[in-house]
């Protein structure tokens, strides 16, 4: 109700204005022009009566546009063309505010202008500031593209080497929507940056131009190193272009991801193609374990778990207790049973040579024997040799376990069953060393050194090049060799009884567990060994 008062009464003002001033009453029709709001119609009495000032403060103070264009069509005619350009301005008629600039030769101003007006003023500022002198070819170029006229504007770059300008024009073609922007100069900008050895700003003119083939010949070509956010930008939406295409420009940046060494960029790149192997041996180079892990778990596809289960055995076992599991889980959720023997074995071959542990190495063969039933159950007869050398390995490592639990308390039967295992060739699945070893540090906690000393110098002779530490204890170690201070002593004729650190060795009727001509496990017929040594 009382908007629509004030709108009664300002009608009524301005009609009572335009009455006074008919009447030839101006002082009083400027305040009922005023008090109705109506600032053309004052702005118009003020110019007329001469006060032009007044009419700038009031055409400055309101936003009317009307009042602006005529406040500033008397200001150009009065010749105060720095006022009319601002009220033109104001008033949002450009046109006008280019036409009194280019008649005064306001560069400055006219560039500020032109760069507001329509397409047909920008191209008469852009034509004016190519043919002044001296002309400003960076300015008709930023114009004549603003205006619609990209051709003439890239012409005018090329030829007068602007490149400042063509920047400019370049970071706006970017901006723009694709389908807004001529591909034929787009086409254009990239051959230009081409010739330049501007590789990136190539790519970026290709990609405006949805030319996604030719920029991913261009980093192959040019070797160009791909980042993730020009990775993301080379990738063709979907729907873009021909699916196959799109799936073959993505494996060929994979391929050259990969190259250049961003494997989990590659990886990335490989799965949006659906090559999700491929992804996964990018991935492999990475060594990232987590990644490797996560994608196998995603993927949930055969040979990806093989492979992540082949990777995980290069890995370091005691910094991570999941690894193995891990590992028996991928191969048994890929049905890879081959594997899965394998890698048992090789398990149980690392805690025989790691640690001398045959009992937890039975435990590993026993399951790689598991693992080859289920494949010849699955029709595989090709590993039934295997199976049978497995069986072979586990019958001998259980009565090599049988025989040391047993040696302390009967040597004697236990010495022959060592000799006996020995002779039989029984010896596939264990160390050589290790059967010498249960008599050498038996005889040591007998306190019988010296014939310790002599089942030692026999091992030597049998197993070559061997490593103590591989096979005896670090306290059999160094009764063996304060013996061996021993018999040096002895040898360079000093007093055995002197070396006080090394007591009198006590042999306990040796000949029991010498055997014949002084040998212990040595036989005749020592070739043919086929197990560890």
């Amino acid at each position: 109700m009382l908007r629509w008062l004030l709108g009664i009464f300002r009608e009524l003002y301005q009609w009572w204005a335009q009455y006074l001033e008919s009447s030839g009453d101006t002082e009083s029709a400027l305040q009922y022009y005023e008090l109705a709001q109506d600032w053309l119609s004052l702005v118009r009495l003020l110019c007329f009566c001469g006060d032009h000032d007044k009419a700038v403060i009031v055409s400055e103070k309101v936003s009317d546009r009307a009042a602006a264009y005529h406040l500033a069509r008397t200001l150009e005619d009065r010749g105060d063309t720095t006022k009319a350009i601002n009220f033109y301005h104001r008033a949002g008629a450009f046109g006008h505010a280019v036409r009194i600039c280019k008649d005064n030769g306001l560069v400055d101003e006219l560039w500020s202008m032109a760069m507001k007006a329509e397409a047909a003023e920008q191209a008469e500022a852009a034509k004016y500031f190519e043919t002044m002198e001296p002309p400003n070819f960076g300015r008709a170029i930023q114009l004549y593209h603003k205006a619609g006229y990209g051709s003439k504007a890239l012409d005018l770059a090329f030829a007068t080497q602007e490149f400042g300008a063509l920047q400019m024009v370049v970071r706006d073609i970017i901006n723009k929507p694709a389908h807004n922007t001529d591909p034929l100069l787009l086409q254009r900008c990239a051959d230009f940056f081409v010739t330049n050895n501007e590789v990136e700003k190539a790519l970026d003119m290709l990609i405006a131009a949805q030319k996604y083939s030719e920029a991913m010949a261009l980093c192959v070509d040019r070797k160009f190193p791909i980042t993730e956010d020009m990775a993301e930008r080379l990738t063709a939406p979907k729907g873009g272009i021909d699916e196959q295409t799109r799936k073959m420009l993505l494996e060929k940046m994979g391929e050259s991801l990969t190259i250049q060494g961003s494997y989990q960029l590659a990886a990335k790149k490989y799965t949006q193609a659906g090559n999700k192997l491929q992804a996964m041996k990018s991935l492999l180079k990475s060594g990232d374990t987590e990644k490797i892990i996560f994608y196998a778990n995603i993927c949930r596809h055969r040979e990806i778990y093989v492979m992540a289960a082949n990777y995980m055995q290069t890995l370091d076992f005691n910094t991570n207790s999941k690894i193995i599991p891990t590992i028996v889980q991928y191969y048994n959720k890929a049905q890879a049973y081959d594997n899965l023997a394998g890698f048992f074995e090789t398990l149980a071959q690392s805690e025989i040579e790691d640690s001398r542990d045959y009992k937890s190495a039975l435990h590993e063969y026993r399951k790689a024997e598991g693992a080859l039933k289920q494949l010849i159950e699955g029709g595989s007869r090709q590993y039934e040799d295997k199976l049978r050398q497995i069986q072979t390995r586990v019958f001998n490592i259980h009565k090599f376990i049988s025989v040391k639990d047993n040696f302390a308390s009967n040597p004697d039967i236990s010495m022959q069953e060592l000799k006996r295992m020995r002779e039989d060739g029984k010896l596939d699945g264990i160390r050589l060393g290790d059967m010498y070893a249960i008599i050498i540090e038996y005889l040591v906690q007998q306190g019988q050194v010296r014939n310790a000393v002599a089942v030692l110098d026999e091992m030597k002779a049998q197993v070559p090049n061997a490593v103590l530490s591989r096979y005896l204890n670090s306290d059999t170690i160094k009764s063996l060799e304060k013996m061996g201070d021993f018999r040096t002593a002895k040898a360079n004729g000093l007093n055995p009884a002197s070396q006080n650190n090394v007591p009198e060795p006590i042999v306990s009727n040796p000949a029991n567990l010498r055997g014949g001509e002084n040998r212990f496990l040595a036989s005749n017929n020592s070739n043919g060994y086929g197990g560890y040594t």
